[in-house]
């Protein structure tokens, strides 16, 4: 794997700081479509970096750069929703923005839904399927309760945990 950029090194000492405990480790975990999300550790739990560099070609989204602080504009409004996700946030020194927020653990739908892709589709799996499938949609009914939407529900936006459905990547509702 290629070295870190300095940014996101930079970024974790000064995460590190706002703690006020020591990041054991800092790993690269997505690199697409102007932006990049490190998994950073902490020992009393981790936190996801994101950074929205100024989009140099082609393959990028179109002005990614705005889409942190677009993104932490949207969980100030929805802390309620989403208490304590949202840790820190700012510009870059390079242009563009980031996002420090709560790690937040489970799988994807896609993920938990493979089996039955392949044919399991055992009363079990249906069940578990179906379970899934309302949990998501009571937390989106929560969401739109609220006056949100969305705009960019995809199933690697949802994390299904072991007690609730988080929602992830706020930065086009």
């Amino acid at each position: 794997m290629s070295p870190l950029a300095p940014e996101a090194v930079n970024l974790a000492e000064h995460v590190a700081s706002r703690l006020g405990q020591p990041c054991d480790s800092v790993e690269l975990v997505a690199d697409r479509r102007g932006s990049r999300v490190y998994r950073l550790r902490f020992p009393t739990g981790d936190v996801a970096l994101k950074l929205a560099a100024r989009n140099t070609d082609d393959q990028g989204v179109r002005d990614a750069e705005h889409l942190g602080r677009r993104e932490a504009a949207v969980l100030g409004c929805l802390h309620d929703f989403a208490p304590g996700y949202l840790l820190d946030s700012g510009d870059l020194d390079s242009g563009g923005s980031w996002l420090a927020l709560r790690w937040l653990a489970g799988i994807t739908p896609y993920r938990l839904f493979t089996p039955a892709r392949h044919g399991d589709d055992s009363p079990v799996r249906r069940g578990s399927i179906l379970h899934a499938a309302i949990d998501i949609a009571d937390r989106l009914a929560a969401l739109h309760a609220l006056g949100w939407l969305h705009a960019d529900l995809q199933p690697a936006h949802i994390l299904l945990g072991p007690t609730a459905v988080d929602l992830i990547d706020f930065a086009l509702a």
